[in-house]
């Protein structure tokens, strides 16, 4: 599995199925750099992690040697890499059978398959099982579906898809795979070691991450889930399992790594759940689990106050609300057809149930895509105004536009020769715009200051000055700012390290 972290919820279902059927699998983590750590938090331009694996392809496709299946998880921005390792591991050894599976997989599978002997074009459960029994008793396996396969004489077989998974087959996925089970590659000493508690704690500190729903009902032009609805309509359905599963996956972790202080579910669109179904779940959350957790997924067309006011009633201690832009015309370029006033109302949603329940919670934070190459300076300063005029409190999560694959607006950018700066996953422009940005996650800035302020602003198209040391300053205050949030409620999940043992510890363990 390649990435910028251990959070592969997806590639950890399919593992434990493969897991049951043959005994003897291994899985190993390759992390090209730690996306978690303080040095990146303060530069993020120093995130690139597709740097340096060239020398260590050679090296990990020598450690692989002598299986016969390696399947690969890997998105978009390691796929060069895992692409790579499969290279020198075919060309080291030419009976293995290589397979990737990972969004870039279901998006480009016309590139990808071209570097694999197979590859996974939807949901890995069903032909993971498939092809893993097939493979093991000797039948043929290339007629399964869901996989695209590349014969020795070039000829590409094309199944068809499989089904998608139901709410009942999910119910039975739920059981991960045990990170201390996995090995890990050392950047430094340049071989897999066995996952220990101080990975865990270095790679995703002292929170569980996990989803609980597949699909959304909604078809932003910039997300990879328009994509998987193009290739499947049934993307667009939200399915999910039972609530008691999700429990019993929790339970199961927390008694893996019992430092964990929180979790967080990185639904695209949680809140989409129908207020039954939340409620039977934070009732036994409440009862079993007695930790508090993170919602990363509402939709400012899903949010809704008895909702936020049930989660936030049971545990909910963070909310993240994708707000995108302020700008209707942008929000129409990005699929996100509805009113500003449809995203006020989101907002004062989201900072009305922070405040009812300041005891416990920390600010909500609001989604913000800037560098649109496509904005004008009439664009940018209309979302600015808005940003500025949110009731507080609340922070900024800030992302710079990037053209993901598979998806309408790569496509639309591709047509019109438009592009995008390729910047590291953390990383802005330096511009007037996002400094501003930066301090309005900070404070509201005074009214005629700000007007001032918006004199500098340059469309993205425009030459314009770069501000390098003010984006550092507005950034560094942007930080302080978080950390000081979480630190009053004592909470550390965005940060990574053994040093969070010794709080646990102190904190907790002795408190017992």
């Amino acid at each position: 599995m390649l990435g910028e972290n251990v959070n592969c919820i997806g590639a950890f279902r399919v593992a434990a199925i493969i897991k049951k059927i043959e005994t003897n699998t291994d899985a190993y983590f390759i992390l090209p750099h730690n996306e978690r750590t303080l040095a990146t938090y303060l530069n993020p331009n120093r995130a690139n992690v597709t740097s340096h694996y060239t020398d260590d392809a050679e090296i990990i496709s020598k450690l692989l040697a002598g299986y016969d299946i390696v399947c690969f998880s890997s998105m978009s921005n390691t796929f060069n890499y895992a692409a790579e390792i499969s290279k020198k591991l075919k060309e080291r050894c030419g009976t293995v059978f290589t397979l990737l599976g990972g969004v870039h997989a279901r998006l480009y599978p016309n590139e990808a398959i071209g570097h694999f002997d197979a590859i996974c074009t939807g949901e890995g459960e069903k032909p993971a099982r498939q092809f893993i029994q097939a493979f093991r008793e000797g039948r043929d396996f290339y007629r399964t579906k869901g996989l695209w396969f590349r014969k020795g004489g070039g000829e590409i077989v094309k199944n068809p898809s499989e089904t998608l998974n139901s709410n009942r087959e999910l119910n039975e996925f739920q059981s991960g795979y045990n990170l201390f089970d996995c090995l890990l590659y050392d950047n430094r000493k340049k071989k897999f070691v066995q996952f220990k508690r101080k990975d865990y704690l270095r790679l995703n500190g002292l929170q569980y991450n996990t989803m609980w729903t597949l699909g959304c009902p909604f078809a932003c032009t910039y997300c990879s889930n328009s994509g998987f609805a193009e290739a499947d309509k049934g993307n667009r359905m939200l399915r999910y399992p039972e609530p008691e599963a999700v429990i019993r996956e929790i339970e199961q972790e927390l008694a893996y790594h019992p430092y964990v202080r929180n979790v967080s579910f990185h639904d695209d669109n949680l809140t989409a759940l129908p207020y039954d179904v939340l409620k039977g779940f934070c009732e036994l959350y409440k009862e079993r689990i007695h930790l508090p957790f993170a919602v990363y997924g509402i939709h400012p067309k899903t949010i809704d106050k008895e909702k936020m006011d049930l989660l936030a009633s049971h545990g909910m201690f963070r909310s993240k609300l994708g707000i995108e832009s302020g700008c209707e015309k942008t929000l129409r370029q990005y699929g996100r057809n509805m009113s500003i006033q449809t995203i006020r109302d989101a907002a004062s949603i989201s900072t009305a149930i922070q405040r009812k329940y300041r005891r416990h919670m920390i600010p909500p934070d609001f989604d913000v895509i800037t560098d649109n190459p496509t904005e004008t300076r009439e664009d940018i300063i209309t979302s600015l105004r808005l940003y500025n005029s949110f009731e507080r409190p609340f922070t900024l999560n800030v992302f710079s536009l990037r053209k993901f694959p598979g998806t309408k607006l790569t496509a639309y950018f591709d047509e019109n020769g438009i592009d995008c700066p390729d910047l590291p996953f953390f990383a802005v422009r330096p511009t007037m715009c996002n400094v501003l940005i930066y301090l309005i996650a900070c404070v509201k800035i005074p009214d005629r200051l700000f007007e001032r302020l918006l004199l500098n602003v340059k469309g993205n198209g425009e030459e314009q000055k770069e501000y390098n040391f003010l984006l550092r300053i507005a950034h560094f205050l942007f930080l302080v700012k978080r950390g000081l949030d979480c630190l009053l409620k004592l909470d550390f999940s965005r940060f990574s390290g053994r040093w969070l043992y010794v709080y646990w510890t102190i904190f907790y363990r002795w408190r017992r």
